[in-house]
Order: C-alpha cells, then sequence, then structure tokens
C-alpha cells in the first residue's frame, strides 16, 4: 500500500504527486515493506528523513530530491556503497578516473601525471558552492574529485573537465607566495578555456548545482547524526 500526502508550498502538485507514486512504489519493489507513506514537503531544514518500522516506512522528502528515486531508495534500504577513502582507486560505479585523467591529457600543455580518486562524502551540507576537486602536493601529486559527480546525471565530459582543471595545476603551478599566491594566473586562465568543453561544462555546473547540492544533503540528513 502506497500513501502520499503533501505538505506546504509545493510548486507543482501533480507532479510531486506522481513522483512520490513512483517512489513509492520502487520502494514497495525492494520488498522490505508492506506499507510505504510518502510526504512531500517544502521545507528548508531537511531534505529527507524516514522512519521504518517492521514492515512500513514513513518517509519525508523535499520536492526538488523526491525524483532522484534510485538515490533515494539505496539510501532507504541502506543499499548505498560505503564512501570511498580519500586514497581510493579511481573507478566508481559511474565514472572511471584513471580513464577519465588519461583521455584529458591530449589538452594540456604538457602531460601531468597524478593519482586521480574519489573523495570522501563530507559531513556538512554545502551551501552555495561545491569544491568539485582539489589537487595536493606537487611531486607525488594527488588528485580528489568529489563523489557527488559519481551518479548517472553527471555527464563523463564534465567530469572529464573538473579532472582537467586539476591537472592543469600540476601542468602550470602556481606563482607567487603567500597572500600573493595565484592558483589561476593569466596563464592557467588562458590554458583553461582552450578545453573544448570550457564554455558548456560552466554552463552545466550553474544548472545543476542546486540538484546536486541537494543530493549531499539528502545523503547526509538520511544517514543521521
Amino acid at each position: 500500500m502506497i500513501e502520499v500526502a503533501l505538505a506546504g508550498a509545493v510548486p507543482s502538485a501533480s507532479e510531486a504527486w506522481d513522483q512520490a507514486q513512483a517512489l513509492g512504489r520502487a520502494l514497495l519493489a525492494t520488498g522490505r515493506f508492506d506499507v510505504v507513506r510518502v510526504r512531500v514537503n517544502a521545507n528548508h531544514r531537511s531534505a529527507v528523513r524516514f522512519r521504518a518500522d517492521e514492515r512500513s516506512l514513513q518517509l519525508s522528502v523535499h520536492w526538488r530530491v523526491v525524483q532522484q528515486i534510485d538515490d533515494l531508495v539505496a539510501l532507504v534500504i541502506g543499499g548505498s556503497p560505503p564512501a570511498p577513502a580519500a586514497a581510493a582507486p579511481g573507478a566508481g560505479s559511474v565514472h572511471d578516473l584513471a580513464a577519465v585523467a588519461e583521455a584529458e591529457q591530449i589538452w594540456l600543455p604538457h602531460p601531468a601525471k597524478a593519482l586521480v580518486c574519489w573523495g570522501k562524502w563530507p559531513t556538512r551540507a554545502p551551501h552555495r558552492a561545491i569544491r568539485f576537486g582539489a589537487c595536493l602536493g606537487s611531486a607525488q601529486a594527488e588528485i580528489r574529485i568529489h563523489p557527488v559527480l559519481d551518479h548517472p546525471t553527471v555527464p563523463t565530459w564534465y567530469v572529464g573537465f573538473v579532472v582537467f582543471h586539476e591537472l592543469l595545476h600540476i601542468a602550470i603551478p602556481p606563482t607567487g607566495f603567500g597572500r600573493r599566491r595565484a592558483l589561476h594566473g593569466p596563464e592557467f586562465a588562458a590554458v583553461e578555456a582552450t578545453h573544448p568543453e570550457y564554455h558548456r561544462a560552466r554552463a552545466w555546473e550553474v544548472r545543476a548545482l542546486p540538484g546536486l547540492v541537494e543530493r549531499i544533503a539528502a545523503r547526509i540528513n538520511a544517514s543521521g547524526p
């Protein structure tokens, strides 16, 4: 049995209702529950909350997250993979960072080698920005990519651009020292702009940022304290 309720100023009630029904059917299909109650809300305190009692489930989910059915089912039934360690291999569930990094070498001014791996999931949700990648060290460089990008909705070409950006920090090291240290100097910016996906990547991340923030928040809220 599926019960759906809407609470608050949900922008599109009919669409939210249909998505909640689809989510309920997916949860019933796991065989873990006989009764699923889905409440779609518009609050700003949490993206996802749920409570399971024997064969029933009560799930409260924000309207901007309710369409992420696969992620929500994985969170509820505990089927999501564990967060990779900082130095984990680059083979994610969707994107293989080693293969991506190799393909991006062609766009660099000269080859830049580094261990490219998925980073750890954060314990605090971001507000307006996400740091998608970080480059650590120089001689033994390590690049960590935010695990929120290891998802079917994130195109490989965008992951490639993020990896390229971090590899470029190795190919074109920062200049200056202390407060005058420039990570993205004129040479860096000029080479970065030659990447064939530069403009499309910048536009995509602006559109996708709210959903990525919600996905991180949903994972954190569902995992609990």
